[in-house]
């Protein structure tokens, strides 16, 4: 491939496509805030629907209320309540309040008392309306005084006329005692007429359910009365208040729903999907297109440029050639200050300097092999010295001098140690080794203290720094305990605590003045003799873990010296 193709394909990739995609990207965040605001927007809608209802149903029940408030009516309804046998009422306020309710707004077709003696009625009436009062009694009896709704259902009036009507019914009490009950019956439009005016399309529809899913209100009246039987009923059911996506006979509806706080009737507005989206199609057709003319000219506009690209670079590459087929004095002519111009003052200042360079070249390689020869002899140094002190060691056991041949074996662990320089950190387990060897060439002079290890056996393959300990063990017997003849004691113990790695190295030696060490671990300079070693030790910490690590000093004089390296936990179980 070419370089023209190779820039026009990169050109593709690399600013098309990702435009492209950029685009996409926003074409779908925007499809979906969108249609979440569509969607929100429309839950808005129905939960208002919801409390117009509310309150409208909340009027109603105030309305039943004026039953108790109205003392000359209670007494009339006691007074023919526990008559025996069917009697007539013959006072009119009872007959003027019905007739009130009745009159008070068009959706209320009918308003009743009924007790065991009497049932007055007003506005339309209905066969069998004694079967609904009975059919509520237990309803009634459990919640006894407050309102209870009615579903929607069918009722035919004593002239043969039928028509859906939901209802509100209460106990009539007084002292505890059920004087009877009281009924009110709506048109099933009070619904309709609430929710048809924000009706936006043909293809959405309005549902009120009950508790249970029986259908209140919707426009087909044969279901009124019915159960909906769609499969996202229950889903609403266990829920108050939201929309979600369904799916059903193969087209997708969005289900919005909120609940009446009154009567615990869910309304539902079923939206096809669609629908929803009809503004949201439009709007992406037209971004499709925008998208569609934008790569045709993305792609026009990259041909142009590798075109206009390419040509020049051919020429310039055509003297490289040259240049390297040896030609080191081939000039490239070109008169324009652009880029290519200073390519081509590049490439002649380059076959200028090869020439320089070729020398100096051939310079450097003959140093590198001297300095390699260099590193071989310093490299066969230590070996010499570890083969000459491990024949050292055999002499001193031919002659049965087991003290230096100890000593010398102690010696050469620490030396190979030294000069294994890849090896940063080492277990715990191997840095004791490494002290156990000096503190043994120590106490061929300084034999005056003791030993002591008490690093639990599951911390011992955690990983520290090399030669870590060492130089605090130095510090304890050359400034510590070389003065005490007997009784000195060095002791290492170990602990994980909040996440890091404790070892805390402790004598009983002579201490020393802390008032010049910062216990933020900043050592001073001046401290050249004994604190030398540890912002050594320090510094190497810090470097190799972060600030949150290094060394704590905590000495009086008199009183003995005790050391707390913080090390993460590397390694181990």
């Amino acid at each position: 491939m070419n370089l023209q193709k190779k820039i026009f394909f990169s050109f593709l990739l690399l600013i098309a496509l990702p435009t492209l995609i950029i685009l996409f990207v926003i074409l779908k965040i925007s499809t979906s805030v969108i249609e979440e605001r569509t969607l929100s927007y429309s839950l808005q809608v129905v939960d208002s629907i919801v409390k117009r209802i509310d309150t409208r149903l909340s009027n109603y029940r105030k309305l039943t209320m004026q039953v108790y408030y109205n003392n000359n009516i209670m007494n009339i309804i006691e007074e023919y309540s526990f008559q025996r046998g069917q009697v007539t009422v013959s006072d009119p306020s009872l007959d003027e309040i019905l007739e009130s309710f009745v009159n008070s707004d068009r959706y209320i077709m009918s308003a009743s008392f009924q007790a065991d003696a009497f049932l007055i009625l007003r506005g339309a009436n209905y066969i069998d309306i004694n079967d609904l009062f009975e059919s509520q009694t237990a309803a009634l009896e459990k919640i006894p005084g407050r309102l209870i709704w009615l579903p929607t259902r069918k009722l035919t009036t004593v002239f043969g006329l039928e028509s859906y009507y939901f209802g509100a019914m209460r106990l009539i009490r007084r002292e505890n005692k059920i004087l009877g009950k009281f009924l009110l019956l709506f048109r099933e439009d009070f619904f309709y007429d609430i929710y048809e005016s924000v009706r936006e399309t043909e293809r959405e529809r309005f549902f009120i359910i009950s508790g249970d899913g029986i259908i209140i209100s919707c426009l087909d009246e044969s279901l009124l009365g019915t159960r909906l039987s769609a499969p996202y009923v229950d889903r609403v059911l266990m829920n108050t208040y939201g929309y979600f996506l369904t799916e059903a006979d193969g087209t997708s509806y969005y289900i919005i729903f909120s609940t009446s706080e009154v009567t615990n009737w869910r309304l539902l507005r079923i939206i096809p999907q669609s629908e929803v989206l009809k503004e949201i199609t439009t709007l992406r057709n037209s971004f499709f297109l925008i998208i569609l003319l934008y790569s045709v000219f993305l792609v026009f506009l990259s041909f142009i440029f590798s075109r206009g690209l390419t040509k020049p670079i051919d020429e310039v590459i055509r003297n490289i050639v040259s240049i390297g087929e040896g030609k080191l004095d081939t000039r490239i002519d070109w008169k324009k200050n652009d880029e290519i111009g200073r390519l081509a003052s590049s490439v002649t200042a380059m076959a200028m300097k090869i020439k320089t360079l070729l020398e100096r070249v051939t310079r450097e390689e003959a140093n590198k092999n001297k300095a390699e020869l260099k590193a071989l002899q310093m490299q066969l140094s230590p070996h010499f010295i570890y083969n000459t002190l491990d024949t050292v060691k055999w002499m001193a056991v031919i002659n049965g001098q087991h003290n230096i041949k100890e000593m010398i074996s102690s010696l050469i662990h620490l030396m190979r140690a030294t000069a294994d320089l890849g090896s940063v950190l080492i277990t715990i387990e191997k840095e004791l080794s490494l002290v156990r060897s000096y503190v043994y060439i120590q106490k061929m002079r300084y034999t005056g203290f003791s030993f002591v290890v008490k690093i639990p056996q599951k911390l011992m393959q955690l990983k520290m720094n090399k030669f870590i300990m060492q130089n605090i063990i130095e510090n304890s017997i050359v400034h510590g305990l070389k003065s005490m003849e007997s009784g000195g004691i060095i002791t290492i113990e170990g602990e994980i605590k909040e996440k890091s790695l404790f070892i805390h190295i402790t004598d009983n030696g002579c201490g020393f003045n802390t008032a010049n060490l910062d216990y933020h671990h900043d050592f001073s300079e001046e401290d050249v003799h004994t604190h030398t070693g540890l912002k050594s030790v320090h510094s190497r910490i810090v470097l190799h873990h972060g600030t949150g690590y290094g060394v704590t000093v905590w000495s009086k004089p008199g009183k003995g010296t005790k050391i707390r390296l913080k090390l993460p936990v590397l390694g181990g179980e």
